[in-house]
């Protein structure tokens, strides 16, 4: 598990190697078994690619509705 207090920044990166390139495939991101809406300014998906794809998920300010299981 990570662990942040409220207010708090929080990223989450993880490497990827994808054939075909990660950016063909559209990525999903759940919460407690739900799939999160990513439409909100609440997160940040950027994705970088060299010879492995970075994919970091970043919640700017955390807030206690942000914990799950």
């Amino acid at each position: 598990p990570f662990v942040r207090d409220a207010g708090e920044d929080f990223r989450f990166v993880t490497l990827v190697n994808a054939y075909p390139d990660i950016s063909l495939f559209n990525l999903t991101w759940y919460k407690d078994r739900e799939e999160l809406q990513l439409n909100t300014s609440h997160y940040q998906i950027e994705t970088f690619s060299d010879m492995i794809t970075q994919i970091s998920f970043f919640i700017p300010s955390t807030v206690s509705s942000d914990s799950g299981e």
